[in-house]
């Protein structure tokens, strides 16, 4: 699969969602109440991104027992230990104990943002499948069978896991199904169709999506829905993963102007070490919080602090391990290409 930058911006502002939002609730609450849930845009935006990406490369190599092989020991090395370190750093940090630290990195719990890492790493054991079922849909039924599939799907989840029982940084996958589902789609649609829409709808459709999304922070959707209570953004994820795909899909053209975005240098720079910071920021949002208290000066500085962070762990952990899940990708691969 070739490398879409675009898509690597678009994870470094997912990421820049997360750490800002979450600093801003600590230290700056009187901006925080206006945009209280909207970090869960960047937890999303990773979700719909994640399915897109891994659906886009599933679909470039054979259907085959060796590359399905290759993908799980991709997948795992990829994730799971760097996600054990980071555990391992709060462990010490002293904010659980030991046995919190076995059960968060068995996935029968969790502490704070390391939610998301059992229920990505859940899904993509059944990705390659939904994968290959949605690529027979299109090529048998086309683009709107894909599409009425995935409707489908959403609403089945919907019916028997209603957002609204939804419980906050639940670790189960089957509830948020339906995001990484639109992944799967969004990326059949990428790979798939030839013709683009006109220049002057992408820019349409971007600015469209911008300001819904916008519009729905609590400060904002009071006042532009007049409702008497803002909505709660932390369960929407079932609807709100439709305009994140539609988003992706335009940051994967450098012409409009979200594409223009997300091909920044200074987002795809974050992109490149995402993971890293979003497993460690919340040790210096915490930290920061009880060594200077809420202030301007400490929300910039565990930001910073975060990104730092972030980088060294990317140098020091996860590029190792991603070295070392490449070297057993390409040797299993082979080794099963010939037994198979």
């Amino acid at each position: 699969m070739k490398h879409i930058p675009g898509a690597e911006g678009m994870r470094g502002i997912a990421c820049l969602i997360v750490v800002i939002l979450h600093n801003t609730g600590p230290f700056i609450p009187a901006i925080a109440q206006y945009t209280r849930g909207t970090e869960k845009y960047g937890v999303w935006i990773f979700f719909v991104l994640s399915a897109f990406l891994l659906t886009c490369k599933i679909l470039d190599n054979e259907r085959s027992l060796p590359a399905l092989g290759s993908y799980y020991i991709s997948r795992t090395f990829r994730i799971i230990p760097p996600f054990i370190v980071a555990a391992y750093t709060y462990y010490i940090f002293g904010y659980f104990g030991f046995n919190k630290f076995l059960e968060i990195i068995s996935f029968n719990d969790t502490f704070m943002h390391l939610w998301t890492i059992p229920v990505e790493f859940k899904f993509y054991f059944a990705l390659p499948f939904l994968t290959w079922i949605y690529f027979g849909l299109y090529k048998r039924y086309g683009i709107k069978m894909v599409m009425l599939a995935t409707i489908a799907y959403a609403a089945a989840i919907q019916f028997f896991y209603p957002y609204s029982d939804t419980i906050e940084n639940s670790i189960a996958t089957t509830q948020y199904s339906s995001i990484f589902v639109y992944g799967i789609t969004a990326a059949i649609i990428y790979l798939e169709i030839k013709s683009k829409p006109s220049l002057w709808l992408q820019n349409l459709l971007g600015a469209a999506i911008l300001l819904f999304l916008i519009s729905l922070a609590p400060g904002l959707s009071t006042t532009v829905y007049k409702l008497d209570t803002p909505i709660n953004l932390m369960n929407k994820y079932s609807i709100l993963g439709i305009p994140f795909a539609i988003l992706i899909l335009l940051a994967c053209s450098d012409r409009n102007f979200v594409g223009k975005i997300c091909n920044l240098s200074a987002f795809r720079f974050v992109g490149k070490f995402s993971f890293s910071i979003y497993l460690y920021h919340w040790l210096f949002l915490s930290l920061d919080t009880k060594l200077f208290g809420g202030n301007y000066f400490t929300f910039l500085s565990s930001i910073t602090f975060s990104l730092i962070l972030g980088i060294a762990a990317y140098y020091l952990i996860e590029r190792p391990c991603n070295a070392l899940r490449h070297y057993l990708e390409v040797n299993i691969r082979t080794r099963l290409s010939r037994s198979y």
